[in-house]
Parts: structure tokens; sequence; C-alpha cells
């Protein structure tokens, strides 16, 4: 997948980890491992290595305190709110989650979270 969204050239890649919905043709699916999100957020980092990849479903659920794992791992945007099927967490807990992962962030590389 990483690959064909590459061929796509779009500027932001959103990513999301399945959350299985009961009721769903997917509900019985089991979720992701963290590592596993992980992997994945870095392969697809290092296949589009200029894009704007953007986290959304599973960082409350799956991600929890690992959140941060995903920026080291190549993440370097986040969707904020509440998302189509499922609620996010408020502004202000993600803009106080920011604040310490950019002090993280730009100790060691100069860059900032979006």
């Amino acid at each position: 997948m990483a690959f064909a969204v590459r061929e796509l050239d779009v500027d932001g890649i959103p990513l999301n980890v399945l959350l299985p919905v009961r009721g769903t043709p997917l509900e019985h699916l089991p979720v992701m491992e963290v590592a596993d999100v992980a992997k994945s957020s870095a392969i697809f980092r290092l296949v589009n290595p200029a894009k704007m990849l953007k986290f959304a479903a599973g960082r409350e659920t799956t991600m929890k305190d690992f959140q941060g794992l995903l920026m080291l791992a190549g993440m370097n945007s986040m969707i904020t709110g509440g998302y189509l099927t499922t609620r996010g967490r408020s502004i202000a807990e993600d803009r106080a989650f920011l604040a310490s992962l950019n002090c993280f962030i730009s100790a060691g590389s100069g860059g900032q979270m979006q």
C-alpha cells in the first residue's frame, strides 16, 4: 500500500488502525499490535520520505501511551478530535501531548510536529 500511495503523489497520507466495530464485516479481526503499527509507520516513512503522514484512528485505542513511538517511527502529523466512527481525544489533550513531544523531538532533530 505504501508503494501504491507513493504512485499517487499525494501531499498527505492519513493512516488509520482498524478498530473492529461490532456489527460490521470486520468485527472479528484482531487489533494490530503496537509494534506492528510502529513498523508500518516506519515503512510508510521510508517509502514516502517527503510526505505528511497523518495518524488518526487507533491513536487512543491501540497506541494509548505509545503514541509518541509513532512520531519516532516517522509520523509527522495527527488528526485530532473526533473521527468518522470513534471519539478521539480533546484538542487540548492533543496540544499538551504535542508540546511535550516537541520538546523531545526538537532536542534531537530540530523538527516539530504539526
